[in-house]
C-alpha cells in the first residue's frame, strides 16, 4: 500500500506542476524579494534572462523589464495579479509549447506559489523604480524638434532659415553659389514642381516682361491658387496611401465611386486645409461629419474573392486589417507598424501588444459602399443645357433619348450624384448579395429627376436560391434610414424569371430631385440581384408606353451586331461591363457577306489588353481560331 501511495503522489505532483490548467495556489505569508525571490530567479532563470544574457530580450532582475516584457509583447508580470502574469503561466506550463525553463528541472508547485505570492503582494524589488518603456525612447526621431540655426560667415545671401543650412554646407565644402536663375528657368521650375505642367510660351513672355518688384511673389501665389496645384500634389498623397481605382488581386474590379475620396484630397490641398484637420478627417471623418475622407481607410487593394474555408476567410480579414494598420503607420507616423504583427518590432519601439491594440481601433472598418451625406446639386440647369444642345443638333439625336434615363447597377455616381449606390458589402454588386439580411436595403438608384416618370426595372435570376419577394420602393427624401416616406412599387419573385432579358413595368410615379429607388431584401434573407432601372417620360396615352428599346441582352451563346459596311484595317471590340468577374470571350467573328474575315487561318492577327495566364483554354490564339467552346 505504501508503494502504491508513493506512485500516486509522484504522478499527481508531476501533472500538477507541468500539465494542469490550474495554477498552484499562492503562499499565504509575506514574501521578501532579497531572501526568497532573488535566489530563486538566480538559480532557475537568470542564466538566460540576466545581466549577461537576455533571451527574447527579457531580463528578470530588472523591474522595468519585468513590467514592459520582452519580444512576446506581454509584460512578464502584472503587479497584484499573479494569475494574469505571463511569467507565472510560463513556469506553470499552462501552454505545453511555451514552458520555462525549456530544459531541465521544472519549478515545483511550492516555487510557483512563492512567485505568485510575491507578485500578488506588489512584486517589490528594493532600490528599483517603475521605469516604463517610454523611458527608453531616446531615439532622435521621438524627441520634440528644437530650433537650431547653423553658424555661418556674415554677408551671405540667405533670406530665410532654410538658406542658412545650405550656406553652412557650402562654406564647409569651400563652394560658392550657382548664378541666379533667369526668369524663364524660374517659371518653368515653378510650374513643373507645383502643377506638373510646363508654362505656355505666352505665360513665359508675360512673366519675363513683368518689371514689378513682386512679380515672382505674384507668380507663386497664382500657382498656389490654381486648381492644378491640388491635382498635382494630391497625386503624391494618393501614392503614399496606396490609392487605387480597382480592387486589385486576380479580379481587379473597378471601384466606380473611388473618385469621391480622390476629389476630397484635391479639394483639401486647394483649400489649404490644416494638416491636423486633414489627418483627423481621414482617420475618423465619419464621426466628424466628413465621411468622404474615410475613403483613406479602404483606398488600397481588397480581395473580394471569399472562400468557404473559414480559416482562409479569417486570414483574409487579418490581411485587410494589416493593410489599414500598415498604411496608417507609414502615412502618419513614419513607422513600419506591420513588423509587430508577428513579434515586437526589432528596431522601432512598437510591441506586438501595441499592434493589436491599434487593430482593435480598426476592427469595425469594412470594405463596402455607403451613402455619403453631401450637398445635393440641382441638375435642372445642366438638363436645360443638354436640351438646348440637343435642339441645336436636331435630327442627329434620336428622339427617344430625350425621354429615357437608364441607371446601371454596375456603375457608380457621376459628378452630380446621379447613379447607383450599393448599400451592402458585396464582392459582385451587379450580381447580388448572397445571404442578404431580411428587409435590408441592397441598392439605391438616384436619378435626380423631377416630375412623373414610368419606372422599368430589371434583375438577374434563374435560381431557386434567390429571393421570392424582393421589393422595389420609391424613397421620397433619398434617405434609406427614414422609412415613413417610402412606397413599394413592385414585389418580384427573382426565382422564376430572368429580367436581364427584359424589363418589368413598375408604373408611373412622381419624383423629386431627392427621390431614389430602393431595392430591399425579401423576408427570408435569400440571395438578391440588381440590374438596370430605367426612367421614362410617359407618352400622351400614359398606360400604353412602349417597352424602351435598349437592344437585345447579351447571352452566353451567340451575340450578333450589325453595322453599315465600312472600309477598315483594324476593328476594336471593347467590353465596358460584365455581370460577373472579368469578361471572357470565346470567339470573335467579323463577317463581310458570308466570309469571316477575322479567322487566323486567313492571316488575321489578334491582340488584347489582358488574358488569363496558366490556362490553355484561355490563350489569345483561340479568339479567332474558328472553333466554339
Amino acid at each position: 500500500m505504501r508503494s502504491a501511495l508513493v506512485i500516486i503522489i509522484v504522478v499527481f505532483h508531476f501533472i500538477g506542476a507541468a500539465g494542469s490548467q490550474e495554477l498552484p495556489p499562492a503562499i499565504e505569508r509575506p514574501i521578501e524579494y532579497d531572501k526568497e525571490i532573488r535566489p530563486l530567479l538566480k538559480k532557475r532563470c537568470l542564466g538566460c534572462h540576466g545581466e549577461k544574457k537576455q533571451k527574447g530580450k527579457l531580463r528578470l532582475d530588472l523591474l522595468s523589464n519585468l513590467l514592459s516584457g520582452g519580444e512576446s509583447g506581454e509584460p512578464a508580470l502584472v503587479r497584484g495579479n499573479s494569475s494574469a502574469s505571463h511569467l507565472v503561466k510560463l513556469v506553470a506550463g499552462l501552454d505545453p509549447e511555451l514552458v520555462m525553463p525549456p530544459r531541465g528541472k521544472r519549478l515545483s508547485a511550492q516555487e510557483i506559489g512563492l512567485l505568485r505570492a510575491w507578485i500578488d503582494q506588489g512584486a517589490k524589488m528594493p532600490a528599483q523604480t517603475e521605469k516604463t518603456e517610454a523611458a527608453q525612447l531616446d531615439h532622435w526621431a521621438f524627441k520634440p524638434p528644437a530650433a537650431k540655426r547653423p553658424q555661418i560667415k556674415p554677408g551671405g545671401w540667405e533670406q530665410n532659415p532654410v538658406d542658412s543650412f545650405v550656406q553652412a554646407r557650402l562654406q564647409e565644402r569651400g563652394l560658392g553659389t550657382s548664378p541666379r536663375a533667369d526668369r524663364t528657368s524660374l517659371i518653368r521650375r515653378l510650374r513643373l514642381v507645383m502643377h506638373g505642367l510646363p508654362p505656355t510660351p505666352e505665360e513665359i513672355e508675360t512673366f519675363v516682361s513683368d518689371k514689378r518688384p513682386d512679380a515672382w511673389k505674384r507668380l507663386v501665389e497664382e500657382a498656389l491658387e490654381s486648381d492644378h496645384y491640388g491635382e498635382r500634389w494630391a497625386r503624391h498623397w494618393l501614392d503614399i496611401i496606396r490609392f487605387g481605382e480597382t480592387t486589385g488581386f486576380e479580379t481587379n474590379r473597378p471601384r466606380p465611386t473611388a473618385w469621391h475620396y480622390r476629389d476630397y484630397v484635391i479639394r483639401s490641398f486647394n483649400e489649404d486645409k490644416p494638416y491636423d484637420e486633414f489627418v483627423r478627417e481621414q482617420v475618423a471623418g465619419d464621426a466628424l461629419g466628413n465621411g468622404l475622407a474615410t475613403g483613406f481607410l479602404v483606398a488600397g487593394p481588397h480581395d473580394i474573392v471569399k472562400s468557404p474555408d473559414i480559416n482562409l476567410t479569417l486570414m483574409q480579414r487579418q490581411d485587410e486589417l494589416a493593410d489599414l494598420i500598415n498604411v496608417t503607420g507609414t502615412t502618419f507616423l513614419g513607422l513600419t507598424l506591420g513588423c509587430a504583427r508577428c513579434h515586437n518590432h526589432k528596431f522601432d519601439p512598437v510591441s506586438q501588444r501595441d499592434y493589436y491594440s491599434i487593430q482593435a481601433t480598426f476592427a469595425g472598418v469594412q470594405h463596402a459602399e455607403r451613402l455619403i451625406k453631401t450637398e445635393r446639386k440641382d441638375p435642372s440647369s445642366v438638363d436645360l443645357e443638354i436640351s438646348r444642345l440637343k435642339a441645336e443638333l436636331g435630327k442627329s439625336i434620336q428622339s427617344t433619348s430625350d425621354k429615357l434615363l437608364m441607371l446601371s447597377a454596375a456603375e457608380g455616381l457621376d459628378e452630380l450624384g446621379r447613379g447607383t449606390i450599393h448599400l451592402v458589402r458585396s464582392g459582385n454588386p451587379s450580381v447580388g448579395r448572397w445571404g442578404n439580411q431580411p428587409g435590408k436595403d441592397f441598392a439605391a438608384w438616384q436619378p435626380l429627376l423631377k416630375g412623373a416618370y414610368r419606372i422599368w426595372i430589371s434583375w438577374g435570376s434563374g435560381s431557386a436560391s434567390h429571393s421570392s419577394n424582393a421589393q422595389y420602393l420609391i424613397d421620397r427624401d433619398g434617405n434609406p434610414e427614414t422609412r415613413g416616406d417610402q412606397q413599394v412599387i413592385a414585389t418580384v419573385d427573382q426565382r422564376k424569371k430572368e429580367l436581364w432579358n427584359g424589363l418589368l413595368d413598375a408604373g408611373i410615379h412622381q419624383l423629386e430631385p431627392a427621390s431614389a429607388v430602393l431595392l430591399r431584401g425579401g423576408s427570408m434573407g435569400a440571395a438578391i440581384t440588381a440590374g438596370h432601372v430605367i426612367f421614362q417620360l410617359p407618352g400622351q396615352n400614359g398606360d400604353s408606353d412602349p417597352l424602351p428599346g435598349i437592344g437585345p441582352p447579351v447571352n452566353s451563346r451567340r451575340n450578333i451586331d450589325t453595322f453599315e459596311p465600312v472600309k477598315a484595317r483594324f476593328i476594336r471590340f471593347t467590353s465596358e461591363a460584365t455581370n460577373s468577374s472579368q469578361p471572357c470571350l470565346d470567339e470573335l467573328e467579323i463577317f463581310s457577306g458570308d466570309r469571316n474575315l477575322a479567322l487566323a487561318s486567313l492571316g488575321a492577327r489578334s491582340s488584347s489588353s489582358s488574358s488569363l495566364p496558366g490556362y490553355a483554354i484561355h490563350k489569345l490564339e483561340h479568339i479567332n481560331d474558328g472553333k466554339y467552346g
